[in-house]
């Protein structure tokens, strides 16, 4: 039995439940947080897009040599690309005195993962004494094309 004390559940009122949170207008550390968010997206956009802008030639160079990988070997064509990515990197008052072997040593010294010489060496001088400028075997004019890619993609900028 209820005892007589307790109102009838009739009597009870109805509970109100409380309004609703608001989506919008957030609260102001939520406008601090989307500021800092838009600056940063901002900076960060700004960062690739100089990056971008700076290894164009990067880009260029590579397509070239994915071209001339399939084109008829020509070192001169080669050496005119290298030493033309050079000078972009470097400066024509760096560069362009350089040939023979301080031109392949340059290449070494600007790129830590590239051993450009070796190749050249065995190819490349050759080039200089040789009739036949361009009898290279496929094989290793696709492994001096890999190297220089590998250059184009790794030399330190100045």
């Amino acid at each position: 039995m209820i005892p007589s004390s307790l109102p009838q559940q009739t009597q009870w009122e109805p509970i109100i439940p409380p309004d609703e949170v608001a989506f919008w207008p957030p609260q102001p550390g939520w406008y601090a947080v989307l500021l800092l968010l838009m600056a940063v997206g901002i900076y960060l956009g700004y960062r690739y897009a100089r990056r971008r802008k700076a290894n164009h030639y990067r880009r260029l160079a590579l397509t070239e040599l994915d071209r001339m990988k399939v084109d008829e070997p020509d070192l001169n064509e080669l050496n005119h690309l290298l030493k033309a990515v050079a000078i972009k990197t470097y400066g024509r008052e760096t560069v362009a005195g350089l040939h023979g072997k301080s031109w392949l040593e340059f290449l070494n010294r600007s790129s830590p993962k590239s051993q450009i010489s070796k190749s050249f060496e065995q190819i490349g001088f050759g080039f200089y004494t040789s009739e036949d400028k361009n009898s290279i075997p496929s094989d290793q004019w696709t492994d001096l094309i890999q190297t220089a890619m590998v250059w184009t993609k790794s030399h330190k900028t100045s």
